[in-house]
């Protein structure tokens, strides 16, 4: 009773196959299981082994610029350290230097009454300065007046170069208050050097002319230092001949120069007294 029960049983279920189904036709398409030999450890091994080998190289790649990076970083480090403690050195130097000004200047007071002091000696000197100037001013005008009181040939500013090198700081003090005076003294020389050479050409009857003048004024000083001579021998009648001063006489009468300004100089010209300035 019990077989025919369990073969009613097993009659009654029916299993619909799936061979003509969408999930059928899939798993057709799926790979096949590999080999067991195939899922070995070694067999998984060579089969990774171009891709260890790749990843071991990247590993080292990316460890070599790491360690290139961080040798760099220690370099800039020390640079900026050694430059650190240069400028800790600067400045502890500094910082000693100030503290030695604060304790030697701890006997200024810094009140108003220093400052005022201060003041007045820059005022002092602004002051000595304006004088300076004043006074150098006062000078160079003297220097022009008894230059302009002397024969024109005898001055000291005629335009030539050569006073010009001799008293280079003088004269350039002269071209900033009296520039104007130095270009004309120049134009005259220059005027004179061309009248000296015209009347070198003119002929003998000039230099005849010009040889008496000076003759003239020649004698006219002698006979002024004959009677100079008889006045003094007068009053010193009581000492002895060698303790009277005699000026010498002139008596040699020389041709003019070539850079004669046809000027006649006399006794009264030589012995006058300039008044002072």
């Amino acid at each position: 009773m019990v077989n025919n029960t369990l073969k009613n049983k097993r009659k009654r279920y029916t299993f619909n196959s799936i061979e003509g189904g969408e999930a059928y036709n899939e798993l057709k398409h799926v790979a096949a299981v590999p080999s067991h030999k195939q899922l070995t450890l070694r067999s998984i091994s060579e089969a990774m082994e171009q891709d260890v080998t790749n990843l071991k190289k990247g590993i080292a790649s990316v460890f070599e610029a790491v360690r290139n990076d961080i040798s760099l970083e220690n370099v800039q480090m020390e640079s900026v350290e050694l430059q650190l403690k240069k400028s800790a050195k600067r400045l502890n130097h500094t910082y000693d230097k100030v503290c030695d000004n604060r304790i030697r200047n701890q006997r200024f007071n810094p009140s108003s009454e220093h400052l005022k002091g201060l003041s007045d000696g820059v005022a002092k000197l602004s002051s000595n300065l304006d004088i300076i100037e004043d006074s150098t001013d006062e000078i160079l005008e003297n220097i022009v007046k008894i230059d302009a009181r002397i024969p024109r040939k005898s001055r000291f500013l005629n335009g030539q170069v050569f006073n010009e090198q001799h008293y280079p700081l003088l004269f350039g003090l002269m071209r900033d208050k009296f520039g104007y005076l130095l270009e004309e003294q120049a134009e005259e020389a220059d005027l004179e050097e061309i009248e000296e050479t015209n009347v070198a050409h003119a002929g003998p009857s000039k230099s005849a002319e010009i040889t008496s003048k000076s003759s003239d004024a020649t004698a006219s000083v002698d006979d002024l230092i004959v009677r100079y001579r008889m006045s003094q021998t007068m009053r010193t009648s009581s000492l002895h001949a060698s303790d009277v001063f005699l000026p010498p006489s002139l008596r040699k009468v020389s041709t003019p120069s070539t850079k004669t300004t046809f000027e006649t100089i006399s006794a009264k010209n030589i012995f006058k007294a300039t008044p002072p300035t």
